[in-house]
């Protein structure tokens, strides 16, 4: 089964975000710490944050796990950029075919390969 990158096709009420991961880290982590860094930003007011269950490797070998959220969309995105920020992380938004990282290049998520947990 052919399987598109998440953020290739826009879902209303929800964003699609990558983020750059260590070897052995996983979802449940991340957000943790996300969520217990940045303590000047308020945590979101509504909604919540799903793995998708996809990672993308960049050329330079950076590994980014795509999850979403809805709900309070600038809340969450507000909260995972500044985390990833503060520890030196790239990270993507992704819509329409197109993820633009933290860096302000734009990647065709249709010329990336995709790898899918099980």
């Amino acid at each position: 089964m052919n399987r598109s990158a998440p953020g290739t096709n826009d879902v209303e009420g929800r964003e699609f975000f990558y983020v750059e991961t260590a070897e052995g880290e996983g979802f449940r982590q991340i957000l943790n710490d996300a969520l217990n860094s940045c303590e000047d930003l308020p945590m979101p007011q509504s909604g919540g944050v799903i793995e998708e269950k996809a990672r993308i490797t960049l050329a330079d070998g950076s590994s980014l796990l795509a999850i979403s959220y809805k709900g309070d969309v600038s809340g969450w995105r507000r909260k995972l950029a500044a985390y990833c920020e503060s520890r030196g992380r790239k990270w993507g938004i992704a819509s329409k075919h197109v993820m633009t990282l933290s860096d302000g290049l734009e990647i065709d998520l249709r010329n990336m390969s995709i790898f899918f947990d099980e």
